[in-house]
C-alpha cells in the first residue's frame, strides 16, 4: 500500500500554451444506490457551510436593455437590475434576443451539485389577456438536494422538463414567437428574477451599461448571497463566468496533449503518461512510475496526488481513489485526503456522489465529502451514479432513486446493461433493444437495436450501428447521421469525438457541427466527461 500523503504536492507544468481558463466555481455532487434494504447512515464530522449558486445568462444576448444606457438608470430608461421592478423577488432584469432563441438554466456552484426543479408556471402578462406574451416559469435552486432559491424565467415558450430535478444545461424553451404589443410586451426579451429563500438577498452581477452583449452562461447573480437588501451588487469576484467548453486529449505513446476548441493547437501536457481520465476542467494520470497526479486546466499545473493504486476516479470536483479497500477523496487538489472507507472492492463517482461496493457485496452512497455514508442495498450485477441519479441493476431488474434515503423505484424488469448521464438513462434490454428515458418517471422510448455501442450524455444519446454513427437529442426526435467509416466513440456533453477507419481522430460540436480532423496515430483518446 503507498504511502498516503498529507496533500497534493505541486510540481510545476510542462506547458503555457493554453492559459487557464477555468474560472468557473465548480459544482459538487449529490447522489447514491439502494434497494430493498432500509438505508442505514455513518454520520460525517463534519459541517457543512451555506451554499451560493451563481446563475448564468440562458442564450447570447444583451443584457438589461436592447441598447446602451448612460446613467442614471430608470425603470424607464433601462431594465438595470437596481431599479427595474422584481416583482416579489429580490432582484430582476430583462434579456434581449429574438423570438425563438433557446433559452437554457444554467448554475454552478462550489458546494455541491446544482439542480433545478420546476415549481410553478404562469402565464405571462394575464391582466391584459390571455396567451398574449408568453409564459412563466419558477424553479427551486437546489444544491446538493437542499433549495436554498428560486430563479424565475418570463416571456417563454416552454419545453415541458417534467417535475424532476434537472441539471444546468437543460433547454427549459424558447423566447416567445408572440406577437408584440403595446400593453405588456413593446420589446423581444426574457424577464428573469432570482430570489434567496433562506435568508438575505440574492445579488445580481453588475455589467456596466445597460445593452452590453453577454454570452451564454455569462454570470448574472448569486443565489445564496448575504447581501442585506434587494437590488444589490454581487461583491467583486463573487460571480464567475461558467466554465469553457470540455476538453479534448489524446494520448501518443507516454505524451498526453490536450485542447479546448476544435481546430486549436495541441498543447504538451505531460511526456510522461501511461493512462488519463478527465471530467470538466480536470484531468488526471497515471505516469510511467505507476503515480497518480492531476491538474485543472489545459494550462494548470500538476499535482503529485498519490503512488500505487488501484482506481481512481475523476469528476469536475472530486478525486477519488482504492488503494485496496480503502477510498480517499479530496475536492480541490492540493486538500487533505478524506477517508470514506476501508472494505471497498469498486468505486464509482459523479459530480459530488460518491458509491462504491464493499467486501460483503453492499452497495454504499455518500453526497460529498462532508456527506453521510449511506448503505443502500446488496448483490447488485451493476451500479451506476450521476449527480441527480443511484441506479442499480439486480439481474435484470433495474432500480434507481433521486436522493440516498429515497425509497427504490423499479424502472424496469428487463434490463441487461445500464449507462446514465445527469438525468437520463439508457439500457440494452433483454431482446437486445436500446431503450431510453429522461427521469425515473419518464416514459421509455424503445431507440433502435443493433448497437455496437450507446453512449448517453445529459442531452444526447449517440449509438454506432456497424460504421454508422447515429445522434439524438430529445429521445423522440428522429436519429441524424453524423457519419460513416466510424471505429469508436466518445461524447461528454454537445462534443463527440471519434475514431474514424483510417484511424483518424476526429471531433465535433453538436448535431449541426462540422468534423475537424485533429489527430492521428493515439493510443488513447477521451473528450472531458461533463459530471
Amino acid at each position: 500500500m503507498s504511502e498516503l500523503p498529507q496533500g497534493g504536492q505541486l510540481e510545476v507544468g510542462l506547458v503555457e500554451h493554453t492559459p487557464n481558463r477555468l474560472t468557473a466555481l465548480l459544482a459538487a455532487g449529490s447522489l447514491a444506490v439502494g434497494l430493498m434494504v432500509s438505508p442505514t447512515f455513518e454520520q460525517s464530522a463534519h459541517a457543512d457551510t451555506s451554499p451560493q449558486v451563481v446563475i448564468g445568462m440562458p442564450f447570447n444576448g444583451k443584457w438589461a436593455y436592447n441598447a446602451n444606457v448612460d446613467p442614471p438608470y430608470t425603470d424607464a430608461n433601462s431594465s438595470h437590475p437596481s431599479v427595474h421592478e422584481a416583482y416579489g423577488f429580490d432582484w430582476a432584469t430583462d434579456i434581449y434576443a429574438a423570438a425563438g432563441t433557446e433559452v437554457d438554466l444554467y448554475g454552478t456552484s462550489s458546494s455541491g451539485t446544482v439542480t433545478f426543479k420546476r415549481n410553478s408556471i404562469t402565464d405571462t402578462c394575464s391582466q391584459y389577456g390571455a396567451n398574449i406574451a408568453g409564459k412563466g416559469v419558477v424553479f427551486d435552486v437546489r444544491v446538493n438536494g437542499t433549495k436554498i432559491g428560486e430563479v424565475k424565467y418570463d416571456h417563454l415558450d416552454l419545453t415541458d422538463v417534467g417535475d424532476d430535478p434537472i441539471n444546468s444545461g437543460t433547454k427549459i424553451g424558447v423566447v416567445t414567437n408572440e406577437a408584440l404589443n403595446s400593453s405588456c410586451y413593446q420589446t423581444r426579451h426574457t424577464h428573469m428574477q432570482l430570489l434567496n429563500t433562506g435568508g438575505n438577498f440574492a445579488c445580481y452581477s453588475d455589467h456596466g451599461h445597460p445593452g452590453v452583449t453577454l454570452d451564454a452562461k455569462a454570470d448574472l447573480g448569486v443565489i445564496g448571497s448575504t447581501n442585506s437588501a434587494g437590488k444589490q451588487a454581487c461583491a467583486p469576484n463573487a460571480t464567475a463566468v461558467l466554465p469553457p467548453p470540455d476538453n479534448l486529449f489524446v494520448l501518443q505513446g507516454n505524451t498526453l496533449y490536450g485542447k479546448t476548441r476544435l481546430g486549436d493547437n495541441w498543447s504538451t501536457l505531460t511526456s510522461a503518461a501511461e493512462s488519463f481520465q478527465a471530467a470538466g476542467q480536470r484531468v488526471g494520470i497515471i505516469d510511467t512510475a505507476g503515480n497518480l497526479k492531476a491538474k485543472d486546466g489545459i494550462g494548470g499545473q500538476w499535482i503529485a496526488e498519490m503512488g500505487a493504486i488501484d482506481q481512481y476516479v475523476i469528476t469536475p470536483n472530486l478525486l477519488a481513489v482504492r488503494v485496496g479497500g480503502t477510498i480517499y477523496a479530496k475536492a480541490q487538489l492540493t486538500d487533505q485526503w478524506t477517508t470514506l472507507t476501508s472494505n471497498a472492492t469498486s468505486l464509482e463517482a459523479a459530480g459530488g456522489r460518491i458509491a462504491w461496493q464493499d467486501t460483503r457485496g453492499a452497495i454504499w452512497g455518500r453526497d460529498g465529502l462532508q456527506g453521510n455514508s449511506v448503505v443502500e442495498t446488496s448483490g447488485a450485477a451493476q451500479y451506476a451514479v450521476t449527480p441527480n441519479l443511484f441506479l442499480v441493476r439486480q439481474g435484470t431488474t433495474l432500480l434507481g432513486k433521486i436522493q440516498l434515503a429515497d425509497q427504490w423505484s423499479t424502472l424496469t424488469n428487463a434490463a441487461n446493461d445500464v449507462k446514465a448521464s445527469a438525468n437520463r438513462i439508457a439500457i440494452i434490454d433483454t431482446s437486445g433493444a436500446i431503450e431510453a428515458k429522461d427521469t425515473l418517471g419518464g416514459q421509455w422510448h424503445t431507440e433502435t437495436t443493433g448497437a455496437a455501442q450507446y453512449l448517453v450524455t445529459p442531452d444526447k444519446l449517440i449509438v454506432r450501428q456497424g460504421d454508422s454513427l447515429l445522434d439524438k437529442s430529445g429521445l423522440a426526435d428522429q436519429w441524424t447521421t453524423l457519419g460513416g467509416g466510424i471505429a469508436d466513440v466518445k461524447a461528454g456533453g454537445e462534443r463527440v469525438m471519434a475514431i474514424d477507419s483510417t484511424g483518424k481522430v476526429i471531433a465535433k460540436d453538436g448535431l449541426d457541427g462540422n468534423w475537424s480532423t485533429e489527430t492521428s496515430g493515439e493510443s488513447q483518446y477521451g473528450v472531458a466527461n461533463t459530471q
